[in-house]
């Protein structure tokens, strides 16, 4: 595992932890997660993007308050419909200057892979 040696990389880090995890993964905390990958499989209607939007947000609110979500992009792929990408711009409460990018993609196919 990877050190990290301030609160804002420790913020990236249970950013895309939280991104990452399906509800029912973490024992003892159920709710914990996006659950992102089961949104995949929703019918794809025209606000789609919007829903996965706001759960994002809603997930972000209850597990990490300390994150403050400056941009968020959802965009789902051409080639694979059941590939989302998405890109955070995140800083925390109390210092907005500092700034750190995640980029995530989550496929229903394979293991999610991230960036930052």
């Amino acid at each position: 595992f990877t050190s990290t040696y301030t609160s804002l990389d420790a913020a990236v880090a249970n950013s895309k932890n939280l991104l990452l995890t399906n509800h029912g993964e973490r024992p003892m905390r159920p709710l914990f997660g996006c659950n992102l990958r089961g949104v995949l499989f929703d019918n794809a209607t025209d606000d789609f993007i919007a829903v996965m939007e706001e759960q994002i947000r809603s997930s972000f609110k209850h597990q990490l308050p300390y994150v403050n979500i400056k941009d968020l992009v959802v965009g789902t792929s051409d080639i694979n419909p059941n590939q989302v990408g998405i890109q955070l711009s995140i800083s925390l409460i109390g210092n907005e200057f500092d700034t750190r990018q995640i980029d995530v993609t989550v496929n229903a196919d394979n293991p999610a892979q991230t960036t930052y």
